[in-house]
């Protein structure tokens, strides 16, 4: 193509046409120009869509971290309103408005929380990187709500080891007997599910303004706590339904394994049409997780908002659907007895050590129940 061109401006020249040649010239060095300029702008086309996949395949990783991060989140979430709802327990046995309950985990009093949260971790630097503005001010806003939620927690950690710690061990409240009755050296399950707290010595502390004002910084951390993980789980939830609409995808945000029967409490459902649903489900196909799991979890969940009765027919639920089940006795004994309904919690509780002889929390209420006569 070269040679072909200098022949035309070597026969222009040979020909004296100079005007020609100069316009031939001119003409030629234009569509050089153009050339060059459609190469670039062909080059930028391709850099512009590279980085318009990239940014997409970050949208995929954001959603997949979203996601994993709201199971975190949902398991926070309870672990969080178990805690308050001892710190309601002890308040109510302190003012002579209840008595000891068996199935409050007052070990709890001893833990704490550590912080899991880890999406500002992989995607702080991630910012620069998002051209839709939209999106962009999620993922700020996001950010921004799980270092609040984390120095909340973190803040709730600090009560329970410079505070409710040292008056455990104050008052001799720490069951030493306890963890060493654990023979194994390095058993961890067996320390932390035994009895952490000595009861009679917690007792001694009832009505005294040491534990009264601890209470008060348990339930006021407490609160603040759970807020901001409930605002972070929405703000979850709305970045994950933004991002998938953006990219085309189904709007099918995971609630966690055993979180979808939950989904329908906050959608307003009660727990009997709840049920029906539980039962309308093709088990070949099921749009809902009806797990042994995810029923005791949901049952749990209700006990934890101390809903009882409610709790009391998802567990009768789950015994029908899955009769070898012996967790799922254990849980109906539990909310038995809070439901003060002694003599059918000692069924559930011999049934589920029929189905399991090892199980230590059934043997543990059976016992209980055996002293108080049932």
């Amino acid at each position: 193509m070269i040679k072909f061109f200098r022949k035309i401006r070597y026969n222009l020249m040979e020909q004296n046409k100079t005007g020609k040649y100069f316009k031939y010239a001119i003409g030629e060095v234009l569509l050089v120009m153009i050339g060059i300029l459609l190469a670039l702008q062909v080059n930028n086309w391709n850099e512009l869509r590279k980085k318009e996949q990239a940014e997409i395949q970050l949208y995929h990783k954001i959603i997949t971290d979203l996601d994993t991060e709201l199971t975190v989140i949902e398991r926070k979430i309870r672990a969080f309103r178990t805690h308050q709802n001892l710190h309601f327990q002890l308040y109510d046995e302190s003012n002579s408005k209840a008595e000891y309950n068996p199935t409050t985990n007052y070990r709890f009093l001893y833990t704490y929380s550590p912080v899991q949260l880890f999406f500002k971790e992989n995607h702080s630097k991630s910012l620069p990187l998002i051209t839709d503005n939209k999106i962009h001010n999620l993922l700020k806003k996001y950010i921004d709500q799980e270092n609040i939620t984390t120095t909340g927690n973190n803040e709730w950690n600090e009560i329970k080891t410079d505070k409710v710690r040292p008056f455990l061990a104050k008052y001799g409240i720490k069951n030493t007997n306890e963890v060493f009755n654990v023979q194994s050296l390095d058993d961890w399950q067996a320390v932390a599910f035994s009895e952490l707290i000595s009861y009679p010595k917690l007792m001694e502390q009832y009505g005294t303004v040491e534990f009264s004002q601890l209470l008060y910084e348990l339930r006021i951390y407490t609160t603040w706590t759970l807020h901001h993980y409930n605002l972070l789980k929405d703000a979850n939830r709305e970045f994950q339904i933004l991002l998938k609409t953006k990219i085309g995808i189904e709007q099918n945000v995971n609630k966690g394994l055993s979180l979808i029967l939950l989904e329908l409490l906050l959608e307003d459902k009660t727990v009997d049409e709840i049920i029906v649903i539980v039962r309308d489900e093709d088990p070949e196909n099921p749009i809902y997780d009806t797990s042994e799991a995810a029923l005791t979890d949901l049952g749990y969940s209700l006990i934890t908002e101390r809903q009882m009765n409610d709790a009391k027919k998802i567990f009768e639920l789950g015994i029908e659907l899955y009769p070898g089940a012996y967790n799922l006795y254990d849980s109906y004994g539990e909310c038995l007895i809070n439901l003060t309904d002694y003599e059918n919690a000692v069924k559930a509780f011999e049934k589920a050590l029929e189905l399991n002889p090892e199980s230590p929390n059934s043997k543990r209420l059976l016992e209980f129940l055996r002293e108080k006569g049932y």
